[in-house]
């Protein structure tokens, strides 16, 4: 009783829950560092591990937001463009935005070329099989990077 199974990535040994819980806590330095095999991560501090996603959403072209993370807001841009503005910054403009579009026809997602992505904010596009814009059903989203 009152035992859990630890290991350092190679030799795992039984230990008492209070000796788990004295083990030191990550700090975001040692999470953004993703070095560690051997602090314990607290929820707070999950998201600052670079292969984390920093926002990621769910929502209509017509800006209407189903689910999200981090999102402030989704704007209908035009046909085929939808903004994402966020909620926490990334620290520089070297984030990977992901896009994806549900629809029941050939449609592609990307980021927009036209658009530079800043530290809050990406533009993102869709076109159909002949590349004209259009819009999707709805379309999912994704940010990876520092913060």
């Amino acid at each position: 009783a009152d035992t859990l199974l630890r290991s350092d990535g190679t030799d795992p040994a039984w230990t008492t829950v209070a000796n788990a819980l004295s083990a030191s806590v990550a700090t975001k330095a040692n999470m953004e560092a993703a070095s560690s095999t051997s602090l314990l991560v607290t929820p707070g501090r999950a998201q600052h591990h670079p292969g984390v996603a920093k926002c990621w959403g769910v929502f209509t072209f017509s800006g209407t937001v189903n689910n999200s993370y981090n999102i402030t807001s989704i704007t209908d841009g035009g046909t085929g463009i939808v903004d994402v503005t966020i909620g926490t910054d990334f620290s520089d403009v070297n984030w990977a935005p992901l896009p994806s579009v549900y629809i029941n026809t050939a449609i592609f997602a990307s980021t927009r070329s036209d658009s530079a992505i800043a530290t809050g904010t990406c533009r993102l596009g869709s076109w159909n099989d002949a590349g004209a814009a259009a819009d999707g059903t709805a379309m999912n989203f994704a940010g990876f990077g520092p913060q």
